[in-house]
């Protein structure tokens, strides 16, 4: 299964809120995350260019504390990445695969779970229930008319 680009962004973005970085300028952050989604990007890619990917931060989770209640869907996405990008030639001593396993392995410490082991499941079958292995990001819908609140069909079917 592909991986959207959405997917790609929220693991660079749960990257970004939950590995310290503490001598990085924002800027710099910020640098290193759309190459590293670049990096993401083109490990998945059949001419391995990535497709022009640009990191679209996921704004909800760019602290750690938000990316708790995000942890079973950054897993799920992290595991339908490791099984799109397994067969890649390479892929067992690419950057992209360092990646995922640094991010599982701060999955791990977040959840406390006792094992900091690549190939030890995270979370049981039931926790990732309601994940989905091909995310996306919420869409918002901004009314047509914002100087008529009635006439805003919003929330109805």
């Amino acid at each position: 299964m592909p991986i959207h680009t959405d997917g790609i962004d929220l693991l660079v973005t749960a990257a970004l809120a939950l590995i310290e970085h503490p001598d990085a300028t924002p800027e710099a952050q910020v640098i290193v995350a759309d190459g590293t989604g670049l990096t993401l990007a083109a490990a998945l890619a059949a001419d391995g260019d990535g497709g022009g990917y640009r990191w679209q931060p996921i704004a909800e989770i760019l602290t750690a504390e938000l990316v708790d209640e995000l942890l079973p869907q950054i897993e799920r996405t992290r595991l339908a990445y490791i099984d799109a990008a397994h067969h890649v030639p390479g892929w067992v001593d690419s950057p992209a695969r360092r990646f995922i396993d640094l991010l599982g392995a701060e999955v791990r410490a977040r959840l406390d779970r006792g094992t900091t082991n690549p190939n030890v499941g995270i979370l049981t079958s039931a926790e990732l229930e309601e994940t989905a292995a091909d995310w996306r990001r919420p869409t918002i819908h901004a009314s047509s008319n914002l100087t008529d609140p009635e006439g805003d069909p919003h929330g109805q079917p």
